[in-house]
């Protein structure tokens, strides 16, 4: 009996470790969606704007000034280090994808924590021995 009860322990201490690295990972993720709403924020901003003048981030948090020389054309990081022109709408068409995808991602990464968190309430009562 005793090890019965040292065996359900365990397995709920797992679950718990599972459900705060499902937490994390969502973390994570929610981090990385603000990070691109802000990038499409960004590039909204920068339509029709041609000749304006820009903060360019460099890293760090300096900036440099520069001129936007044409609003209606971005650079894409498309993996490898290498980067390609694309219009603005491709890239926008890119941000909201990889924002739809991460949602989704947070969708099923809360499922399955649900799951998790059923499955300890199965076993709170046989550890309080009720």
């Amino acid at each position: 009996m005793n090890e019965d009860l040292q065996e359900l322990a365990i397995q709920y201490e797992l679950l718990r470790q599972e459900i705060n690295n499902i937490d994390a990972q969502i973390r994570e993720l929610q981090l990385k969606h603000k990070d691109l709403e802000m990038t499409r924020e960004g590039i909204d901003n920068l339509k029709g704007k041609e000749g304006s003048e820009i903060l360019v981030p460099v890293g760090s948090g300096l900036y440099v000034k520069s001129k936007l020389l044409d609003s209606g054309k971005c650079l894409v990081n498309i993996g490898a280090g290498i980067v390609m022109e694309k219009p603005i709408e491709e890239a926008v068409k890119l941000i909201d994808k990889q924002m739809e995808m991460i949602m989704n991602t947070i969708v099923k990464l809360n499922e399955g924590a649900d799951k998790f968190v059923n499955q300890m309430l199965e076993i709170e009562p046989k550890l309080m021995g009720k």
